[in-house]
């Protein structure tokens, strides 16, 4: 998600404002190896300029084997001799199939602008990974290597970015401690999992969401975080 204030407009024919935009990622492994790249040029285009205050989303992917992986990407500006670095971080990437295991979670939100297609449905994103006060918040994540029917010990918890525990329940809402349950899979091997997590009552701030997952059977666990922050603003 690029901020409109940093970014500069081109004036095409018809009134119609472009965003042309370079974007290159490089993914590459623990010995500095590029095992995926994608260098690409796009145009975005708008009837308007981008007011202040407002966002330009985008998706890109590539396909990666399983492991671990660091990656970078960076976004440039051609017309304008402008570019800058807005991701470099540590990814894993689970195998499929080969014992239990997890995806990375995906928090979204319905009605950032900014979907992920699948055959499956769409899955919301949010860029941002901010949401207003008293909103909700989707999750979505992959559970692998599993039989259908399997049961899954399931724990989601909120942290505040101090280390407090934020007791509540986080599904449908109400009082509740810290929330556990069992997940069934609805897949053998593969099993996608969507949830909707109310807001209510958290105070402005950044936060951790902890899920942790617990395979009765082999013993195996798999822990997945993701950052998350809450604005001033509430939901309307």
């Amino acid at each position: 998600a690029l901020p409109a204030s940093r970014l500069h407009a081109v004036e095409g024919t018809g009134g119609v404002v472009a965003y042309p935009l370079a974007l290159r990622l490089v993914v590459y492994d623990s010995a500095l190896r590029s095992v995926a790249e994608l260098d690409t040029l796009r145009v975005f285009r708008s009837a308007q300029a981008l007011p202040e205050g407002s966002f330009l989303t985008e998706r890109v992917a590539v396909r990666v084997p399983a492991g671990r992986y660091r990656y970078h990407f960076v976004v440039a500006e051609p017309q304008a001799d402008a570019g800058a670095m807005v991701g470099a971080r540590a990814v894993e990437v689970p195998p499929v199939g080969a014992g239990f295991s997890a995806s990375d979670l995906v928090l979204g939100r319905e009605g950032s602008g900014l979907v992920w297609r699948r055959p499956e449905g769409e899955v919301a994103l949010n860029p941002l990974q901010r949401y207003p006060r008293d909103g909700v918040a989707t999750l979505y994540y992959e559970v692998y290597g599993l039989p259908q029917g399997a049961s899954v010990a399931t724990r989601v918890s909120v942290t505040s970015r101090g280390g407090r525990s934020i007791f509540r329940r986080l599904f449908g809402g109400g009082a509740g401690a810290d929330l556990a349950y069992t997940t069934v899979t609805d897949a053998a091997q593969r099993s996608r999992v969507q949830q909707r997590l109310t807001l209510t009552g958290l105070p402005p701030g950044q936060y951790t969401l902890t899920l942790e997952l617990h395979d009765p059977v082999s013993g195996a666990r798999v822990m997945r975080r993701k950052p998350f922050e809450i604005g001033g603003a509430r939901a309307p």
